[in-house]
Parts: structure tokens; sequence; C-alpha cells
């Protein structure tokens, strides 16, 4: 378990140093989904009232 960790650690390490708008794209990507999985989370209540 530790080893696939340790693989995990190194290959972002090495994409991170050969591509430097890894981070960004990253941290968009990250940002639109935690806002649409928010969103789905704030009107799944008021769809279910409704119904």
């Amino acid at each position: 378990m530790i080893g696939i960790v340790i693989w995990a650690i190194l290959i972002i390490f090495i994409v991170i140093c050969a591509c430097p708008g890894f981070i960004t794209a990253l941290i968009v990507n990250s940002a639109i989904v935690l806002s649409v999985y928010g969103l789905i989370l704030w009107i799944a209540p008021k769809i279910k009232k409704r119904f």
C-alpha cells in the first residue's frame, strides 16, 4: 500500500516538473468539479420537495 502511494507521489512530481501548467489545470478542474457537486447537493433537496 505504501509503495502505491510513493509511486503516485513520484508520478505527480514528474508530471509537475515536466508540465508547469499541470497545477493550474488541476486547480481549475477541481474547482469545476467541486462547484458542480455543491450545486447538485444544493438543488437535489429542492427537487425532492416537489415530487
